[in-house]
């Protein structure tokens, strides 16, 4: 997963800011697919600290993470607040014994190769669909989907539960920077 966009070299919010706002949604999307993270590696840096306001902690602005997952699986994380909004800002790519998929920009298309058939396939969403899948168009179709689960009966989708696995993994991510070694990931209930 590589999510990068521009963003703030400091704040008052701490020096992990970073990867409290914006890396728990690649945290989340890597958890959906591919499991739990039980271990982390992370290494990271902030290139534009000498941009930092006085007064305010530098932000960690660009990490690389190492992720080891419960199904033997592993994956990696690039992040970086010292990009801009010209390039896509996110891919996503799952290689595995069946094919690859690879999904750019989450809503701008997918494209999938399926390794006994030797066959790509790409998705593109419909141009007259692009309203909803904005950034500020895709809260409608949250609401709803959240709306839909309580009316019928069923635990909402994630659940308070994923949010705090991944606030723990962002944890583990921490420690893992700070004390320079592989950092097992708290999963208890």
């Amino acid at each position: 997963m590589k999510l990068s966009q521009g963003g703030p070299v400091s704040t008052w919010k701490g020096p992990y800011y970073h990867l409290f706002e914006l890396q728990t949604h690649s945290l989340d999307l890597m958890r959906w697919f591919a499991g739990e993270v039980v271990a982390v590696n992370a290494q990271m840096a902030h290139p534009r600290s000498h941009q930092a306001k006085e007064g305010e902690y530098p932000c960690w602005t660009s990490m690389a993470i190492a992720l080891r997952f419960e199904n033997d699986a592993v994956g990696s994380l690039m992040a970086s607040w010292d990009s801009d909004f010209v390039s896509p800002i996110e891919r996503f790519e799952i290689c595995g014994d069946k094919g690859e998929i690879i999904v750019d920009n989450v809503i701008s298309g997918a494209t999938w190769w399926k390794r006994e058939e030797q066959v790509i396939e790409e998705y593109r969403p419909s141009i007259f669909k692009i309203d909803q899948l904005t950034f500020d168009g895709t809260f409608a179709l949250r609401v709803n989907a959240f709306v839909n689960d309580l009316v019928a009966g069923r635990s909402p989708a994630p659940t308070g539960r994923d949010g705090l696995q991944t606030l723990r993994i962002v944890d583990a991510i921490i420690r893992s920077w700070e004390e320079k070694r592989e950092v097992i990931v708290d999963r208890t209930v």
